[in-house]
């Protein structure tokens, strides 16, 4: 069957993406890049149980290949109990923003349901948009990345020049830092959005 190779896929265009970013993981900027780096590692590990809860958590702060994922491990029930339901219901999530893998993944599951089963499919995808939808999830992570660049030391009195940071990437000033962090996420949201526009309505800050 076509879909059963579609996770495969994924995870090696996911591994490719990571491979070059894993020396400094974002954990604390972008959380769902983060997730997806450890929902990867557990995929190769065949410990699918503890990739899917990764994906979910990596879902939640916007990464549409872990949407993705998450929905072909349910339907496929690879290494978990298959849910074709709620797997459909996860790929309507990955496709929401019209990516051709996840459109064409979508197609070829939605077909294998039974009428009354897309209608359950249909009402679990929009509970989970609550959460899941790509403006919430873009906004969340919008709001959490300028969070955590004002708690950084020193950020907040607005004097990041005179700083000098130093990560698993190198050494940099504030100022280098902070732009070196901007343009990760530019590169997330345009790795996961780029297909189109989402509007993210105001952001709100995140607080403790």
């Amino acid at each position: 069957m076509e879909i059963a190779c579609l996770l495969a896929c994924s995870a090696a265009v996911s591994a490719s993406q990571l491979a070059t970013t894993s020396e400094d993981m974002p954990g604390r900027f972008l959380p769902g890049k983060y997730f997806q780096y450890k929902a990867q590692i557990y995929l190769k590990k065949k410990d699918y149980a503890i990739s899917l809860e990764m994906s979910k958590l990596a879902s939640y702060w916007a990464d549409k290949t872990a949407q993705y994922n998450v929905g072909i491990l349910y339907f496929t029930g690879t290494g978990i109990a298959q849910d074709k339901v709620r797997g459909v219901a996860w790929l309507h999530i990955a496709a929401e923003h019209k990516s051709p893998v996840a459109v064409h993944a979508l197609e070829l599951a939605d077909a294998e349901l039974t009428p009354q089963q897309r209608l359950e499919a249909v009402a679990i995808w929009h509970e989970l948009d609550l959460t899941y939808d790509d403006a919430v999830t873009l906004r969340r992570a919008k709001a959490h990345f300028d969070a955590e660049k004002r708690n950084v030391t020193g950020s907040r009195v607005g004097f990041v020049g005179a700083l000098h940071i130093t990560d698993a990437s190198g050494s940099y000033t504030g100022d280098q830092y902070y732009a070196k962090q901007q343009r990760d996420f530019d590169t997330f949201v345009e790795d996961n959005f780029g297909h189109g526009h989402v509007d993210i309505g105001a952001i709100e800050p995140v607080t403790n």
